[in-house]
């Protein structure tokens, strides 16, 4: 992959969110949804809904970005992380 195609791509699941997929994952996860434009004043509002392997790969201009994942369990039960991105600019 070139610098170019990489200017900016994120790998949710293996860099940033890696510490919240691992630890969702490690209590016994059934599927993960995404909130990739994640405004706390309007709630979680999935843009992928039953992704079940906890990674997506998402390409984001540069600026802020907030996130939210949402992981639910085999009882249902839920819980969301957030995570908040800055991508930059390659030179």
């Amino acid at each position: 992959m070139t610098n170019e195609e990489l200017k900016n791509k994120l790998i949710l699941g293996d860099n940033i969110g890696r510490n919240v997929i691992d630890n969702f994952k490690s209590a016994g996860v059934e599927f993960f949804s995404w909130d990739f434009s994640h405004k706390p004043e309007d709630g979680f509002k999935a843009d992928i809904y039953l992704d079940n392997k906890g990674k997506q790969v998402r390409k984001l201009h540069p600026g802020d970005h907030h996130i939210a994942v949402e992981a639910v369990d085999k009882h249902g039960l839920d819980g969301k992380d957030t995570i908040k991105l800055k991508v930059k600019e390659l030179n």
